[in-house]
C-alpha cells in the first residue's frame, strides 16, 4: 500500500509513465512469423501485445533465474 502522504507523488510519476508508454517513442514491433517462440524476461521488458486475427496458441513457461558469481 501507498502511504496517503506520498499518493499524489506517486501519481505524477504513474501518469507520467503511462504518458511514456503510450507515446510510441520507446515501443519496439515486430510481426513473428508463425511458429517463432519468443522469451521475455519480465524483470528487465515491459511487454504486452497488440490485437490480431487469426488462430494462435500462448503457452506460459516460468524459467528460475540463476546468477551465477565467479
Amino acid at each position: 500500500p501507498i502511504p496517503v502522504a506520498d499518493m499524489e507523488e506517486f501519481y505524477f510519476h504513474y501518469t507520467k509513465l503511462g504518458t511514456i508508454i503510450q507515446s510510441g517513442e520507446i515501443n519496439f514491433r515486430r510481426r513473428l512469423p508463425p511458429g517463432t517462440v519468443l522469451l521475455v524476461d519480465n524483470f528487465r521488458v515491459m511487454h504486452g501485445r497488440t490485437s490480431f486475427t487469426g488462430k494462435r496458441q500462448v503457452s506460459g513457461l516460468y524459467l528460475t533465474l540463476v546468477v551465477l558469481f565467479m
